[in-house]
């Protein structure tokens, strides 16, 4: 079993919270100096976000076995509920693209 490291943007205190209690193990992202596998921000953009974070090398993580998951999954929680948040990390997508 493998731990998805979630980094999320300081400020999203409420929505941290939501997700350690559903078992999520989340960090504040900026405070963190290690690899994460999700960043979770809320804006128009994640300005210089990926400059600074380092992605892990945890793989297979949700059933996911090939290298080509490797990366940051990038959410913006602009207008999302909690359960449309828990959906993403589920599925490492937003919706289909076609």
């Amino acid at each position: 079993m493998y731990v998805v490291i979630i980094g999320i943007q300081k400020g999203l205190d409420s929505l941290k919270e939501q997700l350690e209690k559903r078992g999520y193990y989340v960090v504040e992202a900026e405070q963190f100096q290690h690899g994460v596998d999700v960043y979770i921000y809320r804006g128009i953009q994640a300005e210089g976000v990926l400059e600074n974070f380092l992605v892990t090398k945890q793989a297979p993580m949700a059933g996911i076995r090939d290298s080509s998951s490797l990366g940051v999954l990038m959410i913006n929680a602009y207008n999302k509920t909690i359960d449309e948040i828990e959906e993403i990390l589920q599925n490492r997508v937003y919706t289909s693209l076609f």
